[in-house]
């Protein structure tokens, strides 16, 4: 309890002793609050709005006897769309060509009335002219831009009222009659604007051309398609196209066995030719033939025979000598009979060659003849593709053509007969801003609010001892007592 008392106590002190602070700070803001409001330059508000009853009429033709007409319902991407119409830059422009047009203003910067050149408004041109590293377009473009940005992004709003087909617009500006008058020519341009869109100009002669001009492309198109059917069906092409892969992989399967046998045989035809250069060899174990092998067997016999002749006859012997000759005879043979076979395997081996390459030249054959046959169905379908569109595109056209001929017939009356005006712009007499009662009230409770502020600031960085407590916190020693001033006591005795 004594520590809230101490804090209330402390804040009263406070309170009353940067009273000055609080009070010159308070009536400051107050002071440049209400001199705003005095030089703030005024601004009012224009109101009006219009009704949507229905989109436009639309036409359709079944025949070029009948017509049935289609009024649709209004949907909120309609009420949407009405919405941005007016908050376009277009028709803003128009309106200030029209003011410009009448000798209602001179320039447009003077569309919402003159513009006061002193003040804040003055400051914010001087700090822009200070902002800017180049020389800006000043130009009658540049300023209609800059008009219609401006009007776009601050006074002209427009908003459709909840659960109804009504759209409200609200156009502020510094002179009232002004900010009507505008606005009145607005709504006027609106109307006229309204019917360009829905019905522009020569829409009847855009729809006929643009339905020639699909109508020859498109009997060009089908001529060309009847040759080519005349040449070949494309369902024959695609026959044909199945067909060339097809045996485009049954020749890919036949040159890689080819391929397998070419190695085969050329790995069989090397071993024979280094087993005839190797002189040691002289058996040939690794070829499987009869007459190899009844050869090896008589040499391995002979072989067998001449060792025991050996032993017991003299190398010289008439015995042993025939014998040799009989086993050299027999290697001869031998040899004779693996370079027979090796030359057997050697044309095998170039046969297979032969064929590999003439299997790879139809390959090719055949691989250019399915890239033209899958070129010419290609171009055939891009050709189908483009009659279709063609044709779509004529379809549409006409039937535009068909329908906008029957609405120039009846006549655009209807863009506008669907808008019904509520209300004629009319201004508001009060200044919606600056609202000098609002800005003095919201400046005394800031300046209040930034003289509080400024006072605990300062007493914040205030470090002047007053109480016997501040030297216990500035100098971290025990107090042991304090001596009251009191000076009227003290005048008293004197």
């Amino acid at each position: 309890m004594a520590l809230h008392d101490d804090w209330k106590r402390d804040l009263a002190d406070i309170t009353f002793a940067r009273m000055p602070i609080i009070v010159c700070t308070a009536l400051g803001v107050a002071v440049a609050a209400f001199a705003f409001a005095i030089f703030a330059t005024p601004r009012y508000a224009a109101f009006g709005s219009l009704l949507l009853r229905s989109k436009t009429v639309q036409s359709a033709t079944e025949t070029l006897e009948s017509r049935v007409d289609r009024i649709p319902e209004l949907t909120e991407q309609d009420l949407v769309s009405e919405q941005q119409l007016f908050l376009s830059g277009a028709l803003v422009e128009r309106t200030i060509q029209k003011l410009l047009d009448n000798g209602s203003i001179e320039s447009p910067a003077d569309a919402l009335g003159p513009q006061r050149r002193g003040g804040l408004r003055a400051m914010k041109k001087w700090l822009k002219g200070l902002l800017a590293s180049d020389a800006a377009d000043v130009g009658p473009g540049s300023v209609m831009a800059e008009t219609v940005g401006a009007i776009l992004m601050d006074q002209l709003s427009a908003h459709v009222v909840d659960e109804s087909n009504v759209i409200r617009l609200r156009l502020e500006g510094p002179d009232a009659g002004a900010a009507e008058r505008f606005l009145d020519t607005l709504m006027s341009e609106y109307l006229q604007y309204r019917i360009v869109v829905l019905h522009p100009p020569n829409q009847r002669l855009f729809y006929r051309d643009r339905r020639d001009f699909y109508s020859d492309r498109l009997q060009a198109l089908e001529s060309q398609l009847v040759d080519a059917t005349d040449a070949v069906s494309v369902t024959d092409l695609e026959t044909e196209i199945a067909n060339n892969i097809t045996l485009q992989t049954t020749l890919l399967e036949r040159h890689s066995e080819l391929r397998s046998r070419y190695l085969e045989q050329e790995q069989s035809v090397t071993m024979l030719a280094d087993a005839l250069a190797n002189e040691t060899v002289t058996h040939f174990a690794f070829l499987e033939n009869m007459v190899l092998d009844t050869l090896n067997e008589q040499l391995l016999a002979l072989t067998i025979e001449r060792g025991r002749m050996q032993r017991q006859f003299l190398d010289t012997s008439p015995q042993l000598v025939a014998l040799n000759a009989s086993i050299s005879e027999t290697q001869m043979r031998l040899k004779e009979e693996v370079e027979a076979i090796h030359q057997d395997a050697a044309e095998k081996l170039k046969m297979l060659g032969v064929q590999i390459k003439l299997l790879e030249f139809s390959q090719a054959e055949l691989k250019d003849k399915t890239d033209s046959l899958q070129s010419e169905a290609m171009q055939f379908r891009q050709l189908s593709r483009e009659a279709d569109l063609l044709r779509t595109s004529y379809e549409s056209f006409a039937r535009r053509s068909e329908e906008a001929e029957i609405s120039e017939a009846v006549g655009a009356s209807s863009a506008s007969g669907d808008v019904t005006v509520l209300s004629r712009p009319a201004f508001s007499s009060v200044k919606i801003f600056p609202r000098v009662s609002l800005i003095l009230v919201m400046g005394l409770m800031l300046g209040v609010v930034a003289g509080c502020s400024l006072a605990f600031v300062t007493e914040f960085f205030d470090h002047t001892i007053r109480r016997p407590s501040d030297v216990e916190a500035f100098t971290s020693l025990p107090v042991i007592g304090s001596i009251r001033h009191v000076a009227s006591v003290r005048s008293g005795k004197r």
